[in-house]
């Protein structure tokens, strides 16, 4: 029988037979493809769901916001008179208004130049705010038709609270252009600007502030050496005390003053047509006076914003709901599965979004889960919004209402303030106690007799450092500024208007204590970082302000809770000033009036005693305690009480510590734990890690008495996003899952490179195998051929 085939060499058809069993080689690779799809398909649905998240937070956002809780909304009844704003802290009322004049500024003129290059003079001008009062009220007015003031009936009072402006004007800038441009470089209190009135150029001054207090002063250095004249710069003096011509050179064109209006019948003046100091979260902005008519102020709450906030919220979380359920359902009907059903972290997210919605607030109120306020589950657990309870609970206690959605801080004591918090300040109820308030930096001048206010023919300049900036040359005008007290305002706006110190943002305080007898200057700053030291002073300073260089150390007392002193009880205490020797002080057993009887008391003790001299002692009546301080200035200047027993700490606040040349930070604890201070902000450790609270003033904690409560609430709003953050971020939930299926799709691929590999191999080996066979059945073949020929060839042979 003959062997055919239909191969090349043999009739074996190799290629047929390798793409059969390729094809069966390759059946896995169908499921390494469904398996792919599978996980694109669930990364997929991650996308989704990361994005619904997304979606769902933007509502969520929208409440942890407490202000709005709390917005109110106002408006007058004649909208031409002014605008009015609340914020969250106004109370709901109505009230009655009338204006019967708003508040202006301070405007001056100069006489006419027929250019504005036209030189004016050189010297330097320094402007002053106060007020001009009428000395004679029998006068009908010391203001005269055409601007000018009577000057034997007006007094100039100067206004500490505004900053002094000096300017120099050198030859390069004493044009009226020139002048113009070099007060309006100062950006402070005042602008220049020149009008032209047909009839030549005018240089006008207006102050910035408004008000009574703000009518302007211009004194002048005049390099002519006559400061009132009308000739250089003292043509642009302006003094409505001075006679025209004579220091009131220029002119009035608008006078300083201040608003005036009635509340509810009540009489309120105040400087700016911006008042928001009178009604508690409200700021009224006047336009125009009412012309003695009344119109009306009402304030009311406005729940509409945040109740649709809160309803967006309610839709947001059933869509986010409806899109998980879509994705992790199972089909009992066609046994099928979506495509994150069963997924671990879906199902880690649903637990937590529900853990913190069915949760319970810290705190004993009556709003502390959300259930409270209207918002809750049906059956199906779909969140449903009662719009009239929430609106309810809203109007009754916005407060509670907000701390339940919000991170929110409260106080009990009204000058302790919450500032804010952290991630880790954990929600809870705190005790605050306060050890030492927070106290600015000082030096008390030495004593000098009250009548040293008449600084007529003197040289007084000083220079002052106030939080480590020191001060330019201080010269106060050689005149009789008629009190002491005139005479503190006067330095206070000359230190504040100093340019250096303005530049960094330092103002200081003077005043005269008229107790005893000795000037006062301190920075406005709180804290270890506020200082003040007197750099340089004149000898006419030393005499007449006493004035010396120097820092000077001051140990401020804890609250006195008793001016009574018993004998044996709280009447010796050990002090060493500047170097000196400790030595014992006792205090003779009374009952004193009040603290400044007491200090009096202390100071002459201290004062018997030589190595005692050096030190001084008042009484803070703003701050109710005892302040020692040591009359020297300098390296040397040092005060310490040394020994104290606990019942002249726990009744005068006077315990073992030494004085500083600095203010102090606000020391105590928030929680029973210490809590840093910086300034007057104190911020707690422990769980109340990161709970910052402004403390204002008040007393130092009596006795270790708590200060009342600090409650600190992280509400279900905060919560949720703080959630949803974490779930979305790069080490959250979701960025695990997406990183584990990434993973396994890399595997698939990586499975499917191995394969294909493989695949090559096993193509290349079965095609060898079938190659290797067509050439042994083609070899047979030939065989065959020639045997079937010899056999032919025999037969044939036989035949014959």
């Amino acid at each position: 029988m003959a062997i055919t085939t239909s191969g090349v060499g043999s009739g074996l058809d190799i290629n047929g037979l390798i793409t059969q069993l390729m094809t069966a080689e390759r059946m896995p690779e169908k499921q390494m493809a469904l398996k792919k799809a599978e996980f694109e398909a669930k990364l997929t649905a991650l996308g989704s769901v990361k994005s619904a998240l997304s979606t769902f937070q933007g509502t969520v956002a929208g409440l942890t916001s407490t202000s709005q809780f709390r917005k109110m909304s106002a408006t007058l009844a004649d909208t031409t008179i002014g605008t009015v704003t609340v914020s969250s802290i106004a109370a709901a009322s109505s009230y009655s208004l009338k204006v019967d004049q708003i508040a202006q500024s301070h405007k001056v003129k100069s006489g006419s130049y027929s250019s504005i290059d036209s030189v004016v003079g050189s010297g330097k001008l320094t402007i002053q705010f106060g007020t001009l009062e009428q000395i004679d009220p029998a006068d009908p007015s010391n203001l005269n038709p055409d601007g000018t003031y009577e000057p034997t009936d007006t007094k100039f009072t100067l206004n500490a609270k505004q900053a002094a402006i000096q300017v120099d004007i050198g030859p390069g800038s004493n044009t009226l252009s020139g002048i113009r441009d070099a007060i309006n470089a100062k950006k402070a209190g005042v602008t220049a600007s020149i009008i032209n009135d047909g009839g030549g150029f005018r240089l006008v001054l207006s102050a910035t502030e408004s008000g009574a207090d703000a009518s302007m002063k211009i004194s002048v250095t005049d390099d002519d050496g006559n400061a009132t004249d009308a000739a250089g710069l003292s043509q642009l003096a302006y003094d409505a005390t001075q006679a025209v011509g004579s220091g009131q050179n220029m002119t009035q064109t608008q006078q300083a003053q201040s608003a005036v209006f009635y509340l509810d019948g009540i009489k309120i003046t105040k400087a700016s047509n911006v008042v928001s100091d009178v009604l508690s979260g409200v700021t009224l902005t006047l336009q125009k006076a009412t012309d003695g008519k009344t119109t009306s102020l009402s304030i009311s709450r406005d729940t509409s914003g945040v109740v649709d906030k809160v309803g967006e919220f309610v839709k947001g979380y059933n869509e986010l709901m409806a899109q998980l359920k879509e994705l992790t359902a199972y089909n009992d009907k066609s046994k099928e599965a979506a495509v994150l059903q069963g997924d671990q972290a879906i199902r880690s997210v649903q637990t937590q979004l529900k853990g913190i919605l069915n949760g319970v607030m810290a705190g004993s109120g009556d709003l502390r889960r959300l259930t409270d306020v209207g918002i809750s589950f049906d059956k199906a657990g779909v969140m449903t919004f009662d719009t009239d309870k929430f609106g309810k609970a809203l109007t009754s206690n916005p407060d509670a209402v907000a701390s339940l959605f919000g991170a929110y801080g409260s106080t009990t004591d009204q000058q302790v303030k919450y500032i804010s918090s952290k991630a880790a300040t954990q929600a809870g109820n705190y005790p605050v106690i306060i050890t030492d308030l927070a106290t600015q930096g000082i030096v008390r001048a030495n004593t000098v007799s009250n009548t040293n206010f008449d600084l007529t023919g003197l040289s007084t300049s000083f220079t002052i450092s106030i939080n480590g900036k020191s001060s330019a040359n201080i010269t106060l005008e050689a005149k009789d500024y008629g009190s002491m007290s005139a005479l503190a305002a006067e330095m206070q706006t000359k230190i504040n208007g100093d340019t250096g110190l303005k530049a960094s943002g330092i103002t200081a305080s003077v005043v005269w204590n008229s107790v005893t007898e000795r000037f006062e200057f301190s920075s406005t700053r709180f804290g270890k970082e506020s200082k003040v030291e007197i750099g340089t002073a004149s000898a006419d300073a030393q005499t007449m302000l006493g004035m010396t260089t120097g820092k000077q150390a001051t140990l401020f007392g804890g609250t006195l809770m008793s001016s009574t002193i018993t004998a044996g009880v709280n009447d010796s205490l050990t002090l060493k000033v500047n170097g000196g020797a400790a030595t014992a002080i006792t205090l003779d057993a009374a009952a004193y009036a009040n603290g400044n009887d007491l200090a009096l008391h202390i100071q002459s003790k201290l004062d018997a005693e030589p190595a005692l001299a050096g030190a001084k002692v008042v009484y803070n009546s703003a701050n109710n305690r005892l302040e020692f301080f040591s009359a020297n200035t300098g390296t040397n200047s040092a005060i310490e009480i040394t020994s104290a027993n606990p019942s002249v700490r726990e009744t005068l606040g006077l315990s073992v510590r030494a004085g500083v040349t600095t203010g102090l930070d606000v020391a105590g604890s928030i929680g029973g734990v210490q809590a840093q201070g910086a300034g007057q902000v104190l911020t707690g450790q422990g769980e109340a890690t990161g709970l910052a609270l402004e403390v204002g003033g008040g007393l130092a904690s009596p006795n270790g008495a708590s200060r009342g409560m600090a409650t600190y609430n992280r509400g279900f709003a905060y919560q949720l996003d703080q959630l949803l953050t974490s779930i979305q971020s790069k080490t959250g939930t979701l960025a695990g899952r997406s990183d584990s299926i990434n993973k396994a799709i890399k595997g698939v691929d990586d499975q499917k490179e191995r394969f294909e590999r493989r695949m090559v191999t096993t193509e290349a080996r079965y095609r060898a195998q079938f190659t290797a066979l067509d050439v042994q059945i083609a070899s047979l073949q030939n065989t065959s051929s020639y045997l079937n020929q010899q056999l032919a060839a025999l037969t044939a042979n036989n035949r014959r």
